[in-house]
């Protein structure tokens, strides 16, 4: 699993990766704004994984919860959290990436027969996410380089590596150790899910 230590700064070729920007492109499912991936949460439904990670930043405010859930596209979700921003757990940064891991796994586990045939189909390149602006969930371009921690990328690929190496097709996500971890008030529960 990766954590804080390995969170370091790598370099890709562009040329031999994998890497997404837009989500109508090719390899566009990995992005977390990808539409027509819903997710069941404590039979809630929720529109995106991208929404799912911004509601959890405020676990506390259920009233901000619900203002991401109802959006209606992953882009207008974020747009609702970076407005509160101010009122984020005070924990974000340290467990950004177990939540973030969750909504992956979440993601996977009820969409095993398309997000994770791409996921397989893409074994064994890197899989970075292309971006201009972060270079922390993903890679910045440098000449014929992308730059970055690419955590998305790195995430995607620790996923892609347990479903392949262990022949998974049985998903039971764990909770992470995360304090506070609801949605609208409820903890979130441990979710199960078969793929073919």
């Amino acid at each position: 699993m990766m954590g804080v230590k390995q969170q370091s700064v790598r370099e890709y070729e562009k040329n031999n990766v994998i890497s997404f920007r837009k989500t109508r492109e090719a390899y566009g499912i990995f992005s977390n704004m990808a539409s027509g991936y819903p997710l069941t949460i404590n039979e809630l439904n929720v529109k995106s994984s991208e929404a799912l990670y911004q509601a959890i930043k405020f676990s506390h405010i259920p009233e901000i919860q619900l203002k991401i859930l109802i959006e209606t596209n992953p882009f207008k979700a974020k747009m609702v959290s970076r407005e509160n921003n101010n009122q984020c757990r005070q924990d974000w940064d340290n467990i950004k990436i177990k939540v973030m891991r969750f909504c992956l796994q979440t993601k996977l586990a009820q969409h095993y027969e398309t997000f994770g045939k791409v996921l397989k189909e893409s074994y064994p390149k890197a899989i970075v996410e292309y971006s201009r602006t972060d270079a922390f969930w993903g890679a910045m371009p440098k000449d014929n380089i992308l730059v970055g921690v690419n955590a998305l990328g790195r995430l995607l690929m620790e996923l892609r590596a347990d479903m392949i190496e262990n022949k998974r097709n049985v998903f039971e996500v764990a909770i992470p150790d995360v304090a506070n971890f609801k949605l609208l008030e409820r903890n979130i529960k441990p979710i199960k899910m078969v793929g073919t």
